[in-house]
């Protein structure tokens, strides 16, 4: 029961920062090196979404679920009135800051669920060395 929860809870940041990166894409015009960046990690999560959901199917057992969460588009709206009128270094500030989050949110949920699946542990190993290039890669933006 612990890894369901603690995979619906990634679900659900993973979601935010999709739905996030998003926004700040569809008001972003420049075709740049942070483009790219922010565009490959629309990709990346996107990918550990799918995992997860795969991974969520196979301990719920059953065809059809969903995970909704209101807070999700809330909070997503709340950060598309921030990005309005955001410029480069307020997104390469924004994305180091979610990275740190991230990173610090993974290592709280593998103690707190207290996860023994090996293939959630791999996916959150994955899910933290991603966070970690990112932050590598934004300095070279």
């Amino acid at each position: 029961m612990e890894e369901i929860e603690c995979l619906k809870y990634l679900y659900i940041n993973l979601s935010m920062q999709r739905k996030t990166i998003k926004n700040i894409l569809s008001r972003y015009e420049l075709k740049d090196s942070l483009y790219y960046l922010l565009l490959d990690n629309l990709k990346v999560y996107s990918r550990f979404m799918i995992s997860i959901k795969y991974m969520l199917k196979n301990r719920i057992n059953k065809d059809n679920f969903s995970i909704k969460n209101n807070v999700v588009d809330t909070i997503c709206s709340i950060q598309e009135q921030v990005f309005k009128s955001e410029g480069k270094q307020e997104i390469k500030k924004y994305i180091k800051e979610a990275s740190k989050i991230n990173i610090l949110d993974i290592k709280r949920a593998r103690k707190e669920y207290k996860i023994k699946s090996k293939t959630i542990q791999n996916l959150l190993d994955r899910m933290v060395k991603f966070e970690l290039s990112n932050l590598e890669n934004i300095k070279n933006v």
